[in-house]
């Protein structure tokens, strides 16, 4: 790695997200019944609707048998959609931590036991799930051969020039940041949305090691899919 200016320390800024905007809800779309508006709106005032905690249903009409008008708890039917999801999230990381580490574990490598970090790392700042590892794992093999100055510097980075990183976790933040372009002092060489291949070219530049970000490529196809959601779907 030959970037030693492009290291900033201090806390990372979290990769922000675009949320789902849930739409305020009217009780559906049906237009009411023009008889009995006094009655039904009496009715409605009676009970607190803000939050909704319970389903309730208000007769409407005067010929026949009553109608039914349901009001359902949308405020509960939002938080059960974004647990949902959050739980499918969770799930998904789990299992990418579980193949780093599966792979880190068969090379014996210092490195392993951090793949939950190195997966949380890579979501935050929009980065494939093995790029760091496998970026370890030909810079020092994970940890074996860390920089001699920087004994938490598994990356090469800086050229090992100097103490980089405070601790390991620090050290997979920070590189994440970087490769996933939030840090401003390295956005001219690393951008939102950058491909693999070329982070990797610009980490270690084909002029330098010709098949580097090939190599490093193969690793990440070893560590497992680059997908583990669409995994899951085609496992379900």
């Amino acid at each position: 790695m030959i970037h030693k200016e492009l290291f900033i320390s201090g806390p990372a800024e979290a990769r922000q997200t675009n949320e789902n905007k849930y739409p305020d809800t009217v009780f559906g779309g049906a237009q009411l019944p023009i008889m009995n508006k006094k009655y039904l709106l009496r009715t409605l005032q009676s009970f607190v609707v803000i939050p909704m905690l319970t389903s309730f249903s208000v007769p409407i009409g005067t010929v026949g048998a009553p109608q039914m008008l349901t009001f359902a708890p949308s405020g509960i039917q939002i938080n059960s959609a974004q647990d949902k999801i959050a739980a499918q999230k969770e799930k998904v990381i789990a299992q990418e931590a579980d193949l780093i580490d599966t792979f880190l574990e068969s090379k014996e490598a210092p490195l392993a036991g951090k793949g939950r970090e190195l997966a949380l790392a890579a979501d935050k700042y929009g980065i494939d799930y093995r790029l760091v590892t496998a970026i370890a794992f030909h810079e020092s093999t994970a940890g074996k051969f860390a920089c001699p100055n920087d004994p938490e510097n598994y990356w090469g980075w800086g050229s090992c020039h100097g103490s980089q990183f405070k601790s390991l976790d620090e050290a997979i933040d920070i590189i994440s940041m970087n490769l996933g372009g939030y840090n401003p002092k390295t956005a001219q060489y690393y951008h939102m949305g950058d491909s693999v291949e070329k982070i990797l070219k610009t980490y270690n530049p084909p002029a330098i090691v010709p098949t580097y970000w090939k190599d490093v490529i193969h690793t990440m196809n070893a560590i497992g899919p680059s997908d583990v959601a669409t995994l899951n779907t085609k496992l379900s």
